[in-house]
């Protein structure tokens, strides 16, 4: 289990560095090809043409901000098809040109991890599906540090 666990950490290490880089395609790309990527307000990503296009556009409200994702507590179990149940806390930090750090509401996140042989490069784990809940019921003030009171 052991092995296991630093895979699934190993796997987040790569991944989330894609995404806050901007290399959206790669980021994309390690989800399935139908991968799904739900919020608990409603919205839905599904497959990669709308994760990427999605990533994108919500990206945007980030520019000029070095982006980063902390996560933490990790739960791993794997389900009798192989697949692994994945849970675990995260936040957002945003540090603007002057040096400024605001957060963004910490939030829970259960994904849905499968191994897959797609692609070049042998087998890799994949997101299947990402479920994520921010720990606020007033979403309107959730995103650019809106919880401490700036706007």
């Amino acid at each position: 289990m052991t092995d296991l666990y630093s895979g699934v950490l190993e796997f987040y290490a790569r991944q989330m560095p894609l995404m806050e880089e901007g290399r959206i395609e790669e980021y994309a790309d390690t989800f399935t090809e139908d991968g799904v990527f739900e919020h608990a307000l409603g919205w839905r990503l599904e497959g990669r043409e709308q994760l990427i296009e999605g990533t994108r556009s919500g990206l945007a409200r980030y520019a000029g901000k070095a982006l980063r994702h902390w996560h933490d507590r990790f739960t791993v179990d794997r389900r009798p098809d192989g697949a692994l149940d994945v849970t675990y806390l995260a936040m957002v930090s945003l540090v603007d040109e002057q040096g400024q750090v605001t957060f963004e509401p910490s939030c829970t996140v259960r994904d849905v991890l499968v191994w897959s042989q797609e692609g070049a490069g042998g087998g890799r784990w994949r997101t299947r599906s990402r479920f994520l809940r921010h720990d606020t019921s007033d979403m309107s003030r959730v995103w650019e540090g809106r919880l401490t009171g700036r706007t």
